[in-house]
């Protein structure tokens, strides 16, 4: 698990981060990794900005220059 806490300009700031084990097409895998994540904030501060970031893996049969895909491109 990545963390990052703050810094000089963004001493508020909280980065947490979680690589699944294996890709996964589960809704509740994922949802269970964001729950997880955030049973490790801080229960006396306010969150005021949340995101999840879900990287897909290459589709079989795709080009393998192109490692991330990006809608419309395959």
């Amino acid at each position: 698990m990545e963390r990052h806490d703050g810094g000089a300009d963004c001493s508020a700031e909280q980065t947490l981060g979680k690589k699944l084990p294996a890709p996964t097409r589960s809704t509740d895998e994922v949802l269970a990794a964001v729950a997880a994540l955030a049973e490790r904030l801080d229960p006396g501060r306010e969150v005021r900005l949340l995101g999840v970031r879900a990287e897909m893996a290459m589709p079989e049969g795709g080009d393998p220059a192109q490692r991330t895909p990006v809608r419309g491109r395959l």
